[in-house]
């Protein structure tokens, strides 16, 4: 559960919403945009095949830039459609954390 906060919070959060103020306003050409994609997925791919343990949060930043970034054709004027993307994320994490590790847990001693 951590891992997946954290790929949110650096995915979503960090890198998602910096890009959508400060340089996707800039951006007037699709080599720039696939360019700012393709380093932020090379990033997640390269946390994820860095060890176990930190894998999936390589994967989960890349899923969350994405589904802040790619919701529409368009470039966003507003961030409510971003923030209300992450919300959801944070939203089915904890309900994931809640349900699985706490109402339905079972020993893996049984």
């Amino acid at each position: 559960q951590l891992m997946r906060f954290a790929g949110v919070l650096l995915g979503a959060c960090a890198i998602g919403f910096a890009t959508q103020i400060i340089v996707l306003p800039q951006i007037d050409s699709l080599l720039r945009y696939m360019l700012l994609f393709a380093t932020v997925t090379l990033l997640g791919a390269w946390i994820a095949t860095s060890g176990p343990r930190i894998a999936y949060c390589g994967a989960q930043i890349v899923l969350a830039y994405e589904l802040v970034n790619l919701n529409r054709f368009s470039l966003n004027p507003s961030l409510v459609p971003a923030r209300d993307t992450v919300l959801g994320i944070v939203l089915g994490i904890g309900a994931m954390w809640l349900i699985f590790d706490h109402l339905w847990a079972t020993s893996s001693t049984q």
